[in-house]
This record gives C-alpha cells, sequence and structure tokens, in this order.
C-alpha cells in the first residue's frame, strides 16, 4: 500500500518546491554532509526550531509510557478479565478513530494560524486530562478521559509538524525533519523506562501521573514560542 501511494503521489501531489542541495559534480557523500550542515544551521539559528525540537523530544518521552500504561490502567484498576478487555478495547480505538477524524476536520477548517496559542491550550489540557485520568476511579469518566487525551494527541502531532515546516528552509528540510524524526523517537526509547521504572516501583497511576508531567516542559517552550511563531 506505501508503494501504491508513493506511485500515486508522483501524479496529484508533486514536489514542486524541491531546492537540489548541491551540483551534479558534487559525490553523494558530499551532498550528504552538505545537507546535514544545512539542518542543523537551520534549527541552531532558530528559536522557534530549538523549541519544537525540545517540544518533539518531550512529546516523544511522555508518549511511550502513557502508550504502554493506559491499557493497564483499565484492567487493573477496574479490573476488566481477558475476554471483557477485548471489547472493551476495541470500543475505545473505534471511538477514538473516529473522534479524531471530526476534530482533525475541523481543525483543518478553522486553524488557519495562531498555532503556538493553540498548541499552548491543548497541551495544557492534555497535562490536566493525563493528570485526571491517572486519577480517575470510575470507570466512565476514564473512558470520557481516554478518548480526550487520543483526541487531543490526534491534534496535536500535524499542527506541530505544520509549524515546524513553516520555518523550516525548502533546502535541507527533509534532513531537518528526519532529525527531529530521531528526536521522537530517542524520546521514547528514554521515556519508555523510565515511566515503567517510576511504575514499578510505585504504581500504575504513577507511571502515568509521570508522563503527563513530561508534556510540562512542551507548555513551557510553547509558551515562550507564543509572540515569535504565528
Amino acid at each position: 500500500m506505501l508503494v501504491v501511494i508513493a506511485l500515486v503521489s508522483i501524479r496529484i501531489v508533486p514536489e514542486t518546491k524541491f531546492v537540489r542541495m548541491a551540483s551534479e559534480e558534487a559525490t553523494g557523500f558530499q551532498q550528504m554532509l552538505r545537507a546535514l550542515k544545512s539542518g542543523i544551521t537551520q534549527i541552531k539559528g532558530n528559536s522557534i526550531l530549538l523549541g519544537l525540537a525540545a517540544i518533539t523530544l518531550f512529546v516523544g518521552l511522555a508518549s511511550e509510557g502513557f502508550d504502554r500504561l493506559w491499557g493497564a490502567h483499565f484492567i487493573e484498576g477496574f479490573q476488566l478479565d481477558a475476554e471483557e478487555a477485548v471489547y472493551w478495547f476495541g470500543a475505545f480505538y473505534a471511538i477514538a478513530f473516529l473522534l479524531n477524524i471530526g476534530i482533525l476536520k475541523v481543525v483543518e477548517t478553522y486553524v488557519k494560524k495562531r498555532f503556538t496559542h493553540v498548541l499552548l491550550a491543548l497541551n495544557g489540557l492534555l497535562v490536566l486530562t493525563m493528570l485526571l485520568f491517572a486519577m480517575s476511579e470510575t470507570f466512565l469518566l476514564a473512558i470520557v478521559l481516554y478518548w480526550v487525551i487520543a483526541s487531543l494527541r490526534a491534534v496535536n502531532s500535524p499542527l506541530i509538524t505544520v509549524l515546524t515546516n513553516q520555518q523550516l528552509q525548502s533546502q535541507g528540510r527533509a534532513t531537518a525533519l528526519s532529525m527531529y524524526g530521531q528526536l521522537d523517537a530517542f524520546g521514547q526509547v528514554a521515556g519508555g523506562p523510565l515511566v515503567g521504572m517510576v511504575a514499578l516501583y510505585t504504581s500504575i497511576q504513577g507511571g502515568l501521573m509521570m508522563s503527563a508531567l513530561l508534556i510540562i516542559p512542551t507548555v513551557f517552550f510553547l509558551w515562550k514560542m507564543r509572540k515569535l511563531a504565528s
């Protein structure tokens, strides 16, 4: 399916803004070095891109732990047996998927600027809902909070991507985006064991709270960025 998407994209979404990194005479290795240098230069010289790099890292740190523990919170906290859990989790994912489609459509239609302000509000609300989810003792409330969290996270990622692409120059864009992807991956690799250790030595709720606290630096960086980026 990915190959089909790639072939179709060549026709319907061509890359019209492509800028070649180096002349034809340059070797592949030289082009790679120039691309890497360009990507680092873009990030180092731009306060917004530096802030987005930090945000990407902390989002990665928080996301892995939450993804591993929210299911355990339902199973352990509300005594779901294995057969019930299959049906409930299926319903969780199905409804979250439909909610995400609707919310993303609303964002696509109405959010055209002031992305940092929107992200600031979303991430502040995300911290609050994750803390409430960790402390929830009512099954219905936990379900609603999970759907809110899933929707907020679904909106978070594309808005950060839009804001990042607005700041990047065409030259070296792919390299810079790859660096952001690596930061997110590193955050997940580091954050999963960190949150897991907290959950192991405290409780599942403690691990979920730790995930929520790891998003607070994201709120701080967005607060600092709100006057620099639209």
